[in-house]
């Protein structure tokens, strides 16, 4: 149910934790070419789950395709965690973004819309098998009012997803600060106000 992660190869991991019940989903995509985005892991844990449990699962996947040159983002729904807490649990994992609905119908529908137009442009590969063959069930029967629906496994895909769509391709990961650029750039402001000060000057002397 999974692909090995490969150098140069970009991975976001989307969770959609089961704290309080349902269940826990961990779905990563390899979205290094955005045009056709595969999906490849794909976990779930049944019932009720702690928070440590959580976050190892998280980790796991996480430190799986974030090694040996490749790079991944988790993205996580801290909907339930409360700032504080999602903080302190998962520090640990890093890059991280979470991602709050706040109980808003907006932000889910906005998230459901970026993962819709990119099934419709036929811009993601699923397996069809194992555990993926129940994100795709879930798929085919979702809809927005969905309280009595499973949804879990799709709104780990969309979380997946976003950071896919949303972030670019191949980020600075790590920037480096040139004093010697800065001061460059600083000089060539100082050289263009100077310059539009001079013309200024000549305008008031020959109108």
């Amino acid at each position: 149910e999974e692909l090995p992660p490969a150098k140069g190869r970009r991975y976001s991991q989307g969770i959609d934790p089961g704290i309080s019940s349902d269940a826990t989903w961990a779905i990563t995509i390899d979205y290094t070419e955005r045009n056709l985005m595969v999906g490849v892991r794909c976990r779930r844990k049944v019932g009720k789950q702690t928070i440590p449990s959580v976050v190892n699962m998280v980790r796991e996947g996480h430190l799986l395709y974030n090694q040996d040159g490749a790079a991944c983002t988790s993205t996580i729904d801290s909907t339930g965690f409360g700032g504080k807490l999602f903080r302190q649990e998962f520090s640990i994992i890093k890059p991280l973004r979470d991602y709050d609905f706040g109980g808003t119908r907006a932000k889910k529908l906005e998230l459901l819309s970026d993962l819709k137009a990119v099934i419709d442009k036929g811009q993601i590969k699923l397996p069809r098998k194992g555990a993926w063959m129940e994100l795709r069930r879930q798929l085919l029967g979702y809809k927005l009012d969905d309280k009595k629906l499973e949804t879990d496994a799709v709104m780990a895909l969309a979380l997946s997803v976003r950071h896919a769509t949303r972030n670019p391709s191949n980020p600075v990961t790590k920037p480096v600060f040139s004093y010697f650029w800065v001061i460059g750039v600083l000089f060539a402001i100082f050289l263009g106000s100077l310059g539009s000060l001079f013309l200024y000057s000549c305008t008031i002397e020959t109108g």
